[in-house]
């Protein structure tokens, strides 16, 4: 099993990156809902690897809002009908968030898409699985 703990991106993402804001899913004794969660992303088309940094994100109701990132998520970029799409997927990432690596809640299972203006992904969280949704 190889894990993944950082690459460093070309774009880095700043506070005048775009943000997609949208729902958060999570399965923890039951499903959670949590609302008003952002996400940017920052490409490097010649790696073909983006970075996610999750925003004000949460996965109990008694847990404080964090902002965790996920680096070196391959990608690739496609266009249909004038719409672009980009499709991505990782697995074995450890998740950057409170000034450390957190490999207890190791990144696997993740799939997703950007289609026009909505971003969609799902995933695990250690043993967590989480759902994104949201537009920008």
């Amino acid at each position: 099993m190889a894990l993944v703990a950082c690459g460093k991106i070309d774009t880095e993402i700043t506070k005048e990156t775009p943000k997609y804001v949208g729902s958060v899913i999570v399965e923890n004794d039951g499903p959670q809902t949590f609302g008003n969660v952002g996400v940017q992303v920052a490409f490097d088309d010649a790696s073909g690897v983006m970075e996610m940094k999750i925003l004000k994100v949460r996965f109990a109701s008694m847990m404080p809002r964090m902002d965790v990132t996920i680096q070196s998520v391959p990608f690739v970029r496609s266009v249909e009908n004038g719409v672009e799409t980009v499709a991505f997927s990782g697995d074995n990432i450890i998740p950057f968030a409170v000034g450390a690596y957190q490999s207890k809640y190791i990144v696997t299972d993740l799939e997703g898409s950007i289609v026009g203006n909505r971003m969609e992904f799902s995933l695990n969280f250690g043993q967590y699985p989480t759902v994104y949704s949201g537009v920008m």
